[in-house]
């Protein structure tokens, strides 16, 4: 088993740890919230200074780029929790001494790795649906209201499961806050266009895809059963549905550990068996997205804000 430690021990390192622990040696759980005792330590020279080949990050978004960083300088494979910096010169800069050192770095989108995603990924490979016409994606919650914006926090989930059929390079970008920082739409042009919904403020949880197709529709709902839905019908002008309706087929997905699969994602590419290459391109992809459009809106408030 690969030797690793978890730097970060709230609410998701807490999630993450289980899952790691059936793929690896947790040989250290490095927070500033623990005592030294066992493996816990808040010593983090301490972690990096062992024999441990790789590090997990699961600290707040604001502290990714120098832990990667100093992780990356000690010789540690790093994964880190998304976004993998807040700025696309810091990510830059941490897969050019990733790359010198010939160390991995991955970033955790956990939709990525949910089993019924990748179905849909397959279906479509397959022409189910025909050809991928629009995506529209939403992710809305209550809370937790952080220091982060919601774009940071749940946008850069979707924009990495988009990435899975359409390349972000293949489009534009604009940005429509409603809440300030806490809710808003992100609209997409140029090949397969569509729209990201994503908020803090739903009283309800709501995880949620639809691929429409030329000849027929999938709906991924990641809180509910049936995670997916396939309708295929030929299009009839003036004509109810259940006319139109050739097949619809249902799909169950366990969408609740998909952390699991995060983790032996992780353990591969140690392994040499995963090829993480188009990960750190995705995450090089949504950092610069994020970047460019939260700073847009930044500017667009002072804007709006100053007086002549």
């Amino acid at each position: 088993m690969h030797k690793i430690a978890l730097i970060g021990y709230g609410y998701w390192g807490k999630r993450f740890l289980r899952y790691l622990e059936e793929q690896f040696e947790v040989v250290y759980i490095c927070s500033r919230s623990v005592a030294e005792s066992g493996k816990f330590t808040p010593n983090i020279e301490k972690v990096l200074d062992s024999n441990i080949e790789a590090v997990v990050i699961a600290t707040p978004i604001d502290t990714h780029y120098q832990i990667a960083r100093n992780a990356l300088g000690h010789g540690k494979h790093v994964l880190c929790e998304k976004p993998l910096a807040q700025s696309s010169a810091q990510v830059a800069e941490l897969a050019e001494i990733a790359s010198k050192n010939s160390l991995h770095l991955v970033t955790e989108f956990t939709y990525t790795f949910s089993s019924g995603i990748q179905q849909v990924r397959e279906l479509i490979a397959q022409g189910s649906i025909g050809d991928l016409l629009s995506m529209e994606m939403s992710l809305r919650y209550l809370g937790r209201f952080l220091k982060f914006d919601v774009y940071w926090l749940l946008a850069s989930h979707m924009l990495a499961v988009r990435d899975m059929f359409v390349p972000l390079t293949e489009n534009e970008f604009r940005l429509i806050q409603q809440v300030p920082n806490e809710t808003g739409i992100i609209h997409i042009q140029g090949r397969v266009p569509g729209y990201i919904s994503v908020s803090l403020n739903y009283p309800q949880r709501e995880t949620r895809i639809v691929w429409y197709g030329s000849k027929g529709t999938i709906v991924y709902d990641g809180i509910n059963q049936p995670t997916l839905s396939l309708a295929t019908y030929r299009k009839k002008y003036g004509v109810l549905a259940n006319e139109m309706l050739e097949q619809v087929s249902y799909f169950h997905h366990d969408e609740q550990n998909n952390l699991r699969n995060a983790a032996l994602f992780f353990a591969g590419v140690l392994d040499g068996t995963v090829d993480s290459t188009h990960n750190l391109q995705t995450s090089v992809a949504i950092t610069r997205i994020l970047e460019e459009l939260t700073h847009g809106a930044k500017s667009a408030g002072l804007r709006n804000n100053s007086h002549p």
